[in-house]
């Protein structure tokens, strides 16, 4: 008689791997992911933009930036998921007709990839590229004094990290979306086979132990929304509220946004939809902040 073992907050591996496995939970994921790379093309082609600018000396240590050309406008950097291991920058590129016509500098931040590197050289990679957007954002206009972040998924864990005491003290704000907030589900799931990551990793990197750790009278972090959808399963919905929690118990300002009948792709696209309120309430940090 086989027992079921279970390995991590009474889930099997099976069951942990499944709740984190994207594109077997969505079935026309692909097409999605290939319809964002399609729209990007097609801003590329419409907007002023500066593709490919680099930041460091790897190729992938690169950024795409598509300008308002009017002087001191906010700046959105946006960073693109893939769990760490895949993926570009090419597909955070359609989220930028909707921010620059609302008036916000936006720019999709590349970075190498797990395996080749670890998780560290991902992190040192976001905040190196966010630092020459401070120090160069007079390049185009933009205000260095209003540098906001946003990201999905693995992206959404950087955008977590930089707005925690990690992170550099510039920045005004961001916004995870469907962001993985603790990694140790991460390092006992079937991802860890390309991420790579240790105990001292995991520590280290997880936004929620940062900020369990901080002394809260000693810091004050950018405010953030924390966004992820209804229908994205148990451990997205525990990513998102203990992110909230731990910030809520250290005083820090947070929203969190359930987008209804979102799944894990579709919080992406409400992030662009004028109609959405989780891109009113992003607009709202960077024009109205209430923090």
């Amino acid at each position: 008689m086989s027992t079921t073992e279970f390995i991590y907050k009474g889930l099997s591996q099976e069951s942990l791997d499944s709740e984190y496995n994207n594109l077997n939970k969505i079935s026309n994921a692909v097409e999605i992911i290939n319809l964002w790379e399609k729209r990007g093309d097609e801003a590329c082609a419409l907007l002023p933009c500066k593709l490919d600018i680099k930041y460091g000396p790897d190729d992938m240590q690169s950024m795409d930036i598509f300008p308002i050309n009017k002087p001191m406008g906010p700046i959105l950097a946006f960073i693109h998921g893939g769990y760490w291991s895949s993926r570009s920058k090419s597909i955070g590129r359609f989220l930028a007709p909707f921010y620059t016509a609302a008036g916000v500098n936006f720019i999709s931040i590349g970075y190498r990839l797990c395996p080749a590197v670890q998780i560290g050289s991902i992190v040192e990679d976001i905040r190196n590229c966010l630092d020459w957007i401070f120090e160069n954002a007079w390049q185009f206009d933009g205000d260095k004094n209003k540098i906001f972040v946003a990201g999905h998924s693995a992206g959404g864990h950087l955008t977590g990290l930089m707005c925690s005491p990690s992170g550099p003290s510039y920045l005004k704000g961001g916004c995870s979306l469907s962001g993985i907030h603790d990694l140790e589900p991460i390092r006992l799931s079937y991802l860890n086979a390309q991420v790579r990551l240790t105990l001292n990793e995991v520590d280290k990197f997880s936004p929620v132990r940062v900020v369990e750790n901080m002394v809260p009278e000693e810091v004050k972090l950018p405010p953030i929304i924390i966004a992820v959808g209804a229908k994205e399963g148990q451990e997205y919905l525990y990513q998102t509220n203990r992110l909230t929690d731990v910030l809520n118990e250290a005083k820090q300002p947070v929203l969190k946004s359930i987008i209804e009948d979102g799944n894990h792709f579709s919080v992406c696209e409400s992030f662009c939809d004028p109609s959405s309120s989780l891109s009113n309430e992003m607009l709202k940090l960077i024009f109205a902040p209430r923090f």
